[in-house]
């Protein structure tokens, strides 16, 4: 069995998982200590029985369904929140057809009822590889258990500062993944959350408080020969917990760099510089671009960058 079927087939139940075990009939036992008691426990049980207990074992799947389509995008519903989720689940293989660039909304209406999107659930986006890019609202505060994990087309994200939690294996095997900026707001970081993350280069934590990670988070990723960078004042911190210590190279933002950035997704200058937006700096005060020509062949390098104008005011972006 690959590492990737075996995630795959990897049964999480209350933040515990249980190997999946796949009996006659398809049944599916929970623990690994039961096996040779159901296979007795099957040779005795009649075929109508047998029918049963496998339409219970499928009862959870098909509750998954989702709710609502609403403008391309999975919902469920419950009380005045939504979760944004995926469209089928087949023994456990997830899908969804979501491609490009997805803009979830802060609220939805569904049967004359407005809903605050406030999860990315589950599986949302599990195994998208044509998912290029997603916004994600102010409204969410979880991303959810496995939620992009497989989604190798992606290559950055930004979390909204709204978010608090971040599960396991959220954005596992992101292949694809080079830079990651998690805001201030979130407070815990689960396993396997950003593992196998091959491609990942850079991460901007914004927290001032270091986040309760665990020591999983970043597994298989080559945080090694990455870099972490973090407010100024918690440096030492984070260079003191585990795994942001694994990070090869740790620098620290000051709170003027952090406040005001504006994200640009788009690494080209050229429609920025047009519009006579002035000249842009590296945050240690060289010069990166003039006018409409760049030191760069009309692109920045990745990280945060600063444009000053004429009359002398200043705006940060991060270009990702």
């Amino acid at each position: 069995m690959t590492d990737d079927s075996f995630y795959r087939n990897t049964l999480y139940y209350h933040g515990e998982h249980h190997s999946v075990i796949f009996l006659p009939f398809s049944l599916l036992i929970l623990d690994n200590s039961l096996t040779l008691q159901a296979e007795n426990l099957l040779k005795r049980i009649n075929m109508k029985q047998k029918l049963l207990l496998f339409l219970a074992a499928m009862l959870p799947l098909l509750a998954s369904a989702y709710d609502a389509k609403i403008d391309g995008i999975y919902y469920n519903f419950s009380g005045d929140e939504a979760t944004v989720t995926y469209k089928q689940n087949t023994n456990y293989n997830y899908t969804s057809d979501y491609s490009g660039t997805v803009i979830i909304p802060e609220s939805v209406t569904y049967n004359n009822k407005t809903y605050g999107v406030t999860s990315i659930g589950d599986h949302a986006f599990t195994s998208c590889n044509q998912l290029t890019s997603v916004v994600i609202p102010n409204s969410v505060t979880s991303i959810s258990f496995g939620a992009f994990a497989w989604c190798s087309g992606l290559t950055s994200i930004t979390l909204p500062n709204s978010v608090t939690s971040i599960d396991s294996y959220a954005f596992y095997d992101c292949s694809g993944l080079t830079l990651i900026t998690i805001p201030n707001s979130v407070t815990s970081i689960s396993m396997y959350a950003f593992s196998g993350c091959s491609g990942l280069t850079e991460v901007y934590c914004l927290a001032e408080n270091v986040p309760e990670t665990s020591s999983k988070a970043f597994d298989g990723t080559p945080i090694a020969s990455a870099t972490l960078h973090v407010p100024a004042a918690s440096i030492d911190a984070y260079k003191a917990t585990g795994p942001w210590s694994g990070f090869g190279t740790i620098v620290g933002l000051t709170q003027d760099m952090i406040d005001g950035i504006r994200e640009i997704k788009d690494e080209s200058l050229t429609p920025a510089l047009s519009e006579g937006e002035g000249d842009w700096y590296d945050l240690n005060g060289r010069k990166m671009a003039n006018g409409q020509s760049s030191m760069f062949n009309g692109k920045l390098p990745r990280g945060i960058n600063i444009i000053r104008y004429a009359d002398g005011t200043s705006k940060k972006v991060l270009i990702k």
